[in-house]
């Protein structure tokens, strides 16, 4: 309640203007187990990896961590509900991410009671020595890495190609969905759509590659591309969830549904219905299309996107995902629905969440 209470009123007082941000990162349990379990939206499946592979390499040079953690991009499974991932991802579509340690079977069988305790924790989640906390230092480097890297990356490390081969392969499980029932449902369209997106994706890529200004406007185009995927009117049955891509399944309310309008009214029969939701899958994918065709080569950088702004004397060389992830940026000025983050120095220091950073990296300690 308390994440859907803070982002609806958000979404009306504009203090925080959270439905702007570039991600978030969710720990609904840290350590319950020792397998990890992660779920993402496609674009941070790849980055997750990787920043698994860090903290592994990482633990095993301070012979502190975890002996391995096996992880691919296709064990990285679209989120579902019950956490507080909900309101971000499914009711104002930022991209989102889950992960943790978990029992073998993704359970947390003394989940709520007395016995999820160190005993618990030492005896059979980490038995090499009590107090060892090996996957809990391990959760808490995967977390911080991934939030620097959104925060400082010059360019946001979110994978467009992946993006669009997951939507590929959410069709495919609809079109299954489609043919054990029998329906007389096409997807022709929402097809041909998701193939021209994939050839967006691959040229934006390239694009991106060749291209080192622009930073911003780039970052605004990968920001943005999970809410294209949003419709105002939301699902057929849940009004709330608005985002056409991905839900919490409405039978089971904690895995999750791919293109959740289309399969919720093949699970029920609702032949006409499901057409209609084909057609707004398909216009949301290729919102996504016409948002990628702004390749990053295409218009020239400004001074903007090299983010340098003179406070009190010294040249800020600053990224937008910096200012946009990091500060608190619930006054600053707005040019194109993203933080411009013209207001530095004091208020930088002043009214960012993380003041020390802040003041060493974003605002250059200017005095």
């Amino acid at each position: 309640i308390g994440s859907t209470a803070f982002v609806e009123k958000d979404v009306q007082t504009r203090k925080y203007n959270v439905d702007k941000a570039a991600a978030y990162l969710n720990v609904d349990i840290a350590v319950s187990g020792n397998k990890f379990i992660a779920g993402a939206s496609p674009a941070l499946a790849d980055m997750l990896v990787d920043a698994v592979e860090e903290v592994v390499a990482f633990g095993r040079q301070k012979d502190d961590g975890p002996p391995n953690i096996p992880i691919s991009v296709q064990d990285v499974g679209p989120l579902g509900g019950g956490f507080d991932v909900a309101p971000f991802l499914n009711h104002i579509g930022i991209a989102s991410a889950d992960f943790g340690f978990r029992w073998p079977d993704g359970s947390f069988p003394v989940c709520h009671s007395v016995y999820d305790s160190n005993y618990w924790i030492d005896t059979f989640v980490d038995p090499v020595g009590p107090g060892t906390t090996r996957y809990l230092k391990a959760l808490t480097r995967i977390w911080g890495l991934i939030a620097m890297r959104l925060a400082t990356a010059p360019v946001l490390p979110m994978d467009v190609n992946q993006l669009a081969q997951s939507v590929d392969s959410y069709a495919r499980q609809v079109q299954d969905a489609i043919n054990i029932r029998g329906l007389n449902v096409s997807l022709v369209a929402l097809v041909g759509a998701i193939a021209a997106l994939d050839d967006e994706a691959a040229a934006f890529t390239r694009a991106l590659a060749a291209d080192t200004n622009g930073t911003l406007r780039i970052n605004r185009i990968l920001a943005a591309c999970e809410q294209q995927f949003l419709v105002a009117t939301g699902l057929p049955s849940r009004k709330w969830y608005k985002n056409t891509l991905v839900a919490s399944a409405l039978d089971t309310g904690y895995t999750a549904e791919v293109f959740p309008g289309i399969m919720e009214e093949v699970k029920a029969l609702r032949v006409d219905t499901a057409r209609q939701q084909v057609d707004v899958a398909t216009a949301a994918v290729k919102r996504l299309t016409t948002l990628l065709k702004d390749e990053p080569a295409k218009t020239p950088a400004t001074n903007d996107d090299m983010r340098q702004k003179k406070v009190g004397g010294h040249v800020c060389h600053i990224t937008y995902g910096t200012c946009a992830l990091m500060c608190a940026v619930g006054r600053t000025h707005v040019q194109d629905g993203f933080h411009e983050a013209v207001t530095l120095g004091v208020w930088c220091v002043s009214r960012c969440i993380f003041p020390s950073w802040c003041a060493s990296q974003c605002c250059c300690s200017a005095p």
